[in-house]
């Protein structure tokens, strides 16, 4: 049997063997099946606070190798995973950064959007700082076969380095995160005239500087001073909750935002009532996840115009897009919100979305990818392909 290994930071937790909530570990699982479904023996390699190996089941394994969650373990992560790549006939870096600089040829990569654009540190510190992530991202695209990248902000980066940057964004394709059709189903139409109707605002993101929290508490006071009838729902974890719940009860948003934990399993449910979803990203943003849900529920975005958000937010179209600032996102949430006729028109492009942001679409695209570049074999003449191929290559025209 051919055998993949999937290289990522953490799927597993680092000191427990729970898969983690976020979008990079559910693209994972989502590979892993897709490579399972195509006859490989699947591996995912982490970082663990142990040497470990984990059944999943049905062809499935989690290996854990002792290495610490930090950057500057990436190149020991690289040379402990080293023989276990190179024995493989297919590596997927599902973290770009953790093959540096022993990548295989045959490999693809998937990058998640630019995550080192915080701003702070010296300028000096800022120039290394490209510089590093610019060796790490040419040298994986010189010998992988393709890298996927979740947003064009990371390809334009790229080209920003002269012929090699151009070199390497030549190997980068665009493929977007996606939503399962199955787990979001589209709502009934008299569910989007409740939401209008109840005017709820949800932010489902962690609790981090960099998402942006705290400008969506001050958004809310915004619109509370301007006489906005609405409730709000903040979901999430993370460093900044203390900060957030202090914030909200100092401007006495109490009886407007709830504050709760999200559930792997629970997202769809927590979106479902909302009207309006949320993302005032700051920094560090890919393809956000939350942003592709809640189109695929109907549900139109007001987001920032940080990262690869401008790749999934036409303005007018299906939300609307601007800076991560309380005035200017309540302004946002005010036009969309203006009257029933426009929301309506909002979150109908939101629905006709769908299938561009599908699982059965990235799916087909994924296996087109690997075909494209000889890692997996094209079906035989006449064959029906496996049965997650059928209903993607179906679903995707």
């Amino acid at each position: 049997m051919s055998t993949a290994v999937i290289l990522v930071t953490t799927y597993l937790g680092y000191r427990h063997d729970h898969v983690q909530h976020g979008g990079r570990p559910r693209l994972v699982r989502d590979l892993a099946r897709l490579l399972r479904a195509q006859g490989f023996e699947v591996t995912i390699a982490q970082k663990g606070s142990r040497d470990a190996e984990i059944e999943l089941g049905g062809g499935i394994r989690v290996r854990k190798f002792q290495v610490p969650v930090r950057s500057w373990t990436d190149i020991l992560f690289a040379l402990r995973t080293r023989r276990l790549v190179e024995a493989a006939d297919l590596c997927v870096y599902a973290s770009c950064e953790d093959g540096y600089p022993f990548f295989a040829r045959r490999s693809i990569g998937i990058q998640h959007g630019i995550w080192w654009d915080k701003p702070d540190g010296s300028p000096l510190k800022r120039a290394v700082t490209n510089r590093i992530h610019f060796a790490r991202m040419a040298a994986l695209c010189r010998k992988a076969r393709r890298v996927i990248c979740v947003d064009t902000n990371l390809i334009n980066w790229l080209r920003l380095h002269g012929a090699a940057g151009h070199a390497a964004a030549a190997q980068c394709e665009y493929l977007p995160n996606y939503f399962d059709e199955d787990a979001f189903p589209p709502p009934p139409p008299e569910l989007i005239e409740q939401r209008f109707r109840g005017r709820r605002l949800v932010f489902l993101r962690r609790f981090e500087e960099a998402r942006g929290p705290l400008p969506f508490v001050g958004m809310c006071a915004v619109l509370k001073a301007r006489g906005l009838d609405f409730q709000a729902s903040m979901i999430g974890w993370g460093s900044q909750e203390a900060a957030v719940r202090a914030r909200v009860a100092g401007l006495g948003l109490a009886d407007r935002i709830e504050i709760g934990e999200s559930r792997f399993d629970g997202v769809a449910e927590a979106l479902r009532p909302a009207a309006l979803s949320v993302v005032p990203t700051i920094y560090s943003e890919g393809s956000s996840l939350s942003a592709i849900e809640s189109i695929g529920m109907g549900i139109p975005v007001v987001a920032s115009d940080a990262g690869g958000l401008g790749n999934l937010i036409v303005p007018g179209f299906n939300g609307y897009l601007v800076k991560a600032q309380p005035a200017a996102l309540a302004g946002a949430v005010m036009q969309a919100l203006s009257s029933r006729e426009h929301y309506l028109r909002l979150a109908a492009n939101c629905l006709a979305m769908r299938r561009a942001f599908s699982l059965r679409h990235w799916r087909a695209q994924v296996l087109r990818i690997l075909r494209e570049t000889g890692l997996v074999a094209d079906p035989p003449a006449g064959g029906a392909g496996s049965e997650p191929e059928r209903e993607a290559v179906a679903a995707d025209g």
